[in-house]
């Protein structure tokens, strides 16, 4: 199926929004005025394998697209943006006494066209030559090059050229139209863009503020906190949430986000397991389903923008393409090939950070507070001081059992010294208030350690026995 085809029929069945149909890359436009291009190229006798020959990068090519301002993000998007603000011509050099074209590569239609185009352009050839003599500017063809390489190594072969020849300027009406098109469609595609980024920031800092109420501990009249029953829950859910990596690999970067295809398999996996271990219905609020429910409605938001924008991107990139293809004026050599992603990836790495430090953080995991000796948690938490790492009380005493002085972590001489006074009463507080049922569990297992190091193995018995 030809991509123009395949991508109406994406635009119908992944059910965008109106508006946003309303604001993609027409395509099938810019394929019309391909068409109207090559038309200009061949009326002037520059058959697309002319203009080929000439513009190839091996071979110093004599006609080039005007193109001085440069885009340091490299992206095809970025990069019609550019060309859009500029007039697209072809300058062509042409000798002076004879009014030829000076590449011997071209057909003798094009130096036919060229040299009547030339004595029309004729009374502005000096104020075109003023602007346009720089060497910098343009390449030259092989021919050229031959031609010059007989002047001394004294004289200033710029000089010389500009004393022989000057340049012909070819206005590309139909090219400057298909960039006039392009341009403000792009706007549009980003204008969605910045509008759902919007929307969606609102929504996760809403979501944000509520998943911290609903799993914020609860103080009794005693004082002492009480756990949120949808606490740990909560905690489940968002450690399958990254298990999934739904958006990024879990010890990925900026430049390994994942195209929608993939994202859109991770979330459906993370929807099915949220069905299979029933996480939601063992919230116990009302409020905390609906929560979970908003979640995941943020997250179908983000892959159904991502898809728009992957889509807009591709047609961008596949109708540049076609562009050089038909013509062979260089647009992807002024604008080099990208991976659509980019255009994405940064509304989507944006959304993502969001997500992670205003809801998903706002339940603490418990990797983050695991002892790194025994990977359980760091209850009764030591600090030792020489680093900020903290490790459970129980893993220390078995250090200095074994007479090791050494800070797991740091290796500094730190553990011998360390005693209750080192316990980070802190971490104490927070930990009996995110973690109760972790803390009774541990303080049970703590117990149970210090009466077998007491007493030995036979302290505890998995039965009793009566004599």
């Amino acid at each position: 199926m030809k991509f123009g085809r395949e991508y109406r029929q994406l635009l119908e069945d992944e059910e965008f929004p109106e508006h946003w149909r309303n604001k993609t890359i027409n395509y099938w436009q810019l394929k019309k005025v391909i068409k109207k291009i090559e038309k200009e190229l061949e009326d002037l006798g520059l058959d697309v394998d002319t203009v080929r020959t000439l513009s190839k990068p091996a071979d110093d090519a004599t006609i080039e697209i005007t193109e001085q301002s440069q885009d340091p993000s490299g992206s095809a998007l970025g990069a019609v943006t550019r060309l859009s603000r500029l007039p697209p011509s072809l300058w062509i050099a042409i000798d002076k006494a004879s009014g030829q074209p000076v590449d011997a590569t071209l057909t003798k239609e094009t130096k036919r066209c060229l040299f009547a185009l030339g004595k029309v352009q004729h009374g502005e050839a000096k104020s075109n030559l003023e602007l346009t003599n720089r060497l910098d500017q343009i390449t030259l063809s092989r021919d050229f090059e031959v031609l010059m390489s007989d002047a001394s190594e004294t004289e200033d072969p710029t000089e010389r050229y500009c004393e022989q020849h000057r340049w012909l300027k070819v206005p590309l009406r139909s090219v400057v139209d298909f960039f006039a098109i392009l341009n403000p469609e792009l706007a549009r595609v980003e204008a969605v863009k910045a509008a759902e980024s919007a929307a969606m920031e609102r929504a996760i800092s809403s979501l944000g503020t509520e998943v911290t109420q609903l799993t914020m501990p609860t103080i009794t009249q005693s004082r002492r906190p009480k756990a949120n029953p949808d606490l740990s829950t909560w905690r489940k859910i968002f450690a399958l949430y990254i298990d999934c990596a739904i958006f990024f690999p879990t010890y990925g970067h900026f430049y390994s986000a994942r195209k929608f295809d993939e994202a859109y398999a991770r979330m459906q996996t993370f929807s099915d397991q949220l069905r299979e271990q029933r996480l939601v219905d063992k919230l116990k609020v009302q409020q905390s389903r609906d929560a979970v429910n908003n979640f995941n409605d943020i997250n179908t938001s983000i892959l159904k923008t991502l898809r728009f924008l992957e889509l807009n991107a591709t047609a961008v990139s596949k109708i540049l393409k076609k562009f050089d293809k038909r013509t062979a004026l260089g647009a992807n050599r002024a604008f080099p090939d990208a991976d659509p992603a980019p255009f994405a990836r940064a509304m989507v790495t944006m959304l993502c950070a969001e997500v992670d430090s205003k809801i998903v953080t706002r339940v603490p995991r418990f990797d983050e507070w695991q002892c790194p000796i025994c990977y359980d948690l760091a209850w009764r938490p030591i600090r030792l001081g020489c680093c900020n790492n903290i490790f459970c009380i129980r893993c220390i005493i078995r250090l200095q059992q074994e007479a090791k002085d050494q800070c797991p972590m740091c290796r500094q001489s730190t553990v011998r010294a360390a005693d209750s006074a080192y316990i980070d009463d802190n971490t104490v507080a927070f930990l009996e208030k995110y973690f109760p049922d972790e803390v009774k569990a541990k303080d049970r297992a703590n117990k149970r350690q210090a009466g077998i190091d007491q007493y030995g193995e036979a302290f505890y018995h998995k039965s009793c026995v009566v004599m």
